[in-house]
């Protein structure tokens, strides 16, 4: 193997590394102890192929063999590539991210959402979520009150300056819209369409309910 092909293979394995929860700057031994495990549960499956005669003697099993792995490697390739196009189209707005610009978009149409039901609607975890409002409410984009339903929560709600914000960045993000399309047809985009809105439909209560270790037990 070429160093070109070794680095590849380090950074795709990087990525399930960081996927699995682990932190990139968690240390040096860590990743290479996981990296050892992965390995070697690797030799194991690929043994056992081989005896089931699933994979002829002399044949490698590489991640190009899996469809699933590869699946999993471009998804966060289009996360990467999208994050660049939407930093750029976002360079000099008060929005900073994309996760604030998707936070305004959920409440320009809403009089006002609770804070939990906000993070929930936008898949994230409620510590990340916290301080994306918090961010917003720093830059008086949105402001909060006390939930009339629930006097230990906060709801929020967009204000004159996030509304102006927002709109002053859609037509970029628009762009960025159109340009993370490709050159694929509208054929072949219904066709993605359809198949993203099915993965997302299977992820979707894992999620929301926590049960990403117990989906992950079954499969390994």
């Amino acid at each position: 193997m070429d160093k070109f092909q070794l680095m590849k293979g380090l950074m795709y394995k990087l990525d399930l590394y960081e996927m699995g929860g682990n932190s990139a700057s968690s240390g040096l031994s860590d990743f290479a102890a996981w990296l050892k495990e992965q390995t070697q549960d690797e030799d194991e499956i690929s043994s056992a192929r081989r005896l089931n005669g699933e994979i002829p003697l002399g044949q490698n099993m590489g991640p190009q063999e899996s469809a699933e792995v590869e699946i999993t490697r471009l998804i966060v390739f289009m996360y990467r590539y999208t994050k660049t196009y939407i930093k750029q189209a976002l360079e000099g707005s008060e929005i900073q991210t994309a996760d604030e610009f998707a936070y305004l978009a959920s409440l320009i149409t809403r009089t006002g959402m609770g804070k939990s039901e906000l993070i929930h609607l936008n898949i994230q975890e409620k510590t990340t979520g916290m301080e994306i409002l918090k961010r917003l409410l720093s830059m008086e984009l949105i402001y909060q009150y006390d939930n009339p339903d629930d006097k230990r929560s906060k709801c929020v709600a967009i204000t004159e300056r996030g509304k102006a914000a927002f709109f002053a960045s859609a037509g970029k993000m628009q762009q960025v819209s159109v340009i993370v399309g490709g050159d694929l047809s509208e054929e072949e985009k219904q066709s993605l369409l359809f198949s993203l809105r099915k993965l997302d439909h299977f992820h979707h209560d894992i999620f929301t309910e926590g049960k990403q270790k117990e989906a992950l037990a079954a499969i390994l």
